[in-house]
């Protein structure tokens, strides 16, 4: 929500009515790494995570300068993007994102991988982005994924593997 805007009665608005609804398990938001983002989208008592997709170390710097103390999580940990249509696939590298991966492992910070599993939109459903431009993603949810759309393991599946392991 930092990414958007700074409206905290907003974000307490959706607190309140996810409590009154019945729900009492933990909730968190998700942003980036940026001191402007986690001051629009972070509330005082909400658990913080963070979203990117690389930088890890620079991220958490900044990350505990606004939530020191509190446990570390990557919400997203962006290991490829959304392919859009008339472009060309958009793809990462295993050693690019498995530096990264390593350091949260290593200095004990919890992270989701986004995508770990590729995937398909099927319809009009696969939405787009803007980006100085509207620009419609394909049906594909490849994602540069750990495991690609079929299900089948990547490099990064194996190179995240074996920091799994080693730790």
């Amino acid at each position: 929500y930092g990414s958007f805007d700074a409206d905290k009665n907003f974000l307490k608005a959706h607190v309140d009515a996810i409590r009154r609804g019945g729900y009492t398990g933990t909730l968190f938001t998700a942003d980036g790494p940026t001191d402007r983002m986690l001051q629009n989208g972070t509330l005082p008592d909400i658990t913080a995570t963070l979203n990117f997709g690389g930088n890890a170390k620079n991220a958490f710097n900044t990350f505990k300068k606004h939530r020191p103390g509190q446990a570390r999580m990557i919400g997203e940990f962006w290991v490829g993007w959304f392919d859009h249509w008339g472009k060309p696939h958009a793809s990462t590298t295993a050693a690019s994102k498995a530096g990264d991966y390593e350091w949260a492992v290593s200095n004990g910070v919890s992270s989701n991988i986004y995508m770990f599993h590729g995937g398909t939109n099927w319809g009009f459903y696969a939405g787009a982005n803007w980006s100085g431009g509207y620009a419609c993603d394909t049906t594909s949810y490849d994602y540069s994924a750990v495991l690609d759309e079929a299900g089948r393991p990547t490099d990064k599946f194996h190179a995240f593997r074996e920091i799994i392991r080693k730790h």
